[in-house]
């Protein structure tokens, strides 16, 4: 099996890593951001040079309508496209602990979950082409209240005259924060 995997960057080089582990060989690229759509699309784009029937794994946190635009694109190259985003950050990605919400057909996903339990512990199949994309847009809703919130916690109380390590030390780990917190106690 041929697998290719472009961006190595916090997730990327860690999920990579991860497939190399289980033995996987594996030919890489790294590109910024910006050249995303040109690296798929464009005169070179990678969609031009796969052959009939590979399937490209996004793991991308993508607006759900771009998922589904390169699932097209990706059908008129006969390449099956499965979006993949994960939830975790770069230790539970170092630990292969990633959560994937894939948006593909069920035949893709059985085809490439070997691939995914290298990288991560749990896939949750939420429905066709960028539904994956579509569950990752809700939870990063909930982390993102979840975060203001607890800043706006941490200004009151603050405001209320509490020190900020006494709302630290009590706030973070109760049932009302999210957990996720806690590991960015000290970037806060």
């Amino acid at each position: 099996m041929k697998i290719g995997f472009i961006g190595l960057g916090i997730m990327g080089s860690r999920m990579a890593a991860n497939l190399q582990k289980h033995g996987y060989s594996l030919v890489v690229f790294n590109r910024t951001r910006a050249k995303a759509e040109e690296a798929a699309l464009g005169a070179n784009g990678f969609l031009n040079h796969l052959q009939s029937n590979a399937l490209w794994v996004d793991c991308s946190s993508v607006n759900p309508s771009f998922s589904k635009k390169m699932a097209a694109e990706a059908g008129r190259h006969e390449v099956h496209l499965v979006d993949a985003p994960v939830t975790g950050f770069a230790p539970v990605a170092a630990e292969a602990k990633l959560i994937f919400w894939v948006g593909a057909d069920m035949p893709d996903l059985e085809e490439i979950r070997p691939l995914l339990l290298c990288m991560g512990n749990k896939i949750v199949h939420a429905g066709g082409h960028g539904m994956g994309t579509s569950m990752k847009m809700v939870i990063n809703l909930l982390l993102g209240t979840g975060m203001a919130a607890f800043a706006e916690a941490m200004a009151l109380g603050e405001v209320l005259g509490i020190s900020r390590k006494m709302l630290f030390d009590s706030l973070l780990g109760m049932p009302a924060v999210a957990s996720f917190l806690a590991s960015k106690r000290e970037k806060i």
